[in-house]
């Protein structure tokens, strides 16, 4: 488990470099944190499928959950970690 955070770690590291910083800083009152968000380009490219398999996830509500600001889509990675969490299989019959 230490590995997977780790992973995602260096992947968010990478993803504020290239993309500039993706962190959305909320100041609810009580407490400053991070959210990060990812495209539907960026979560392709973690998850190495089309970004047009997304849109149909989407359309069809099998994928995980995301946001819609006017145009865009965008992912929380809490939500990405838990549906990859909850993904994990342990053979084809699952």
């Amino acid at each position: 488990m230490p590995e997977v955070k780790e992973r995602a770690r260096r992947m968010k590291a990478a993803i504020r470099e290239r993309r500039g910083n993706p962190s959305i800083s909320v100041n609810n009152g009580y407490r400053d944190f991070d959210m990060i968000h990812l495209t539907t380009e960026q979560l392709a490219d973690r998850w190495q499928i089309r970004p047009k398999t997304l849109c149909n996830w989407r359309i069809t509500g099998i994928g995980p959950k995301f946001l819609k600001i006017g145009q865009r889509v965008l992912y929380p990675m809490d939500i990405i970690e838990e549906f990859e969490r909850n993904s994990i299989k342990s053979n084809t019959q699952q």
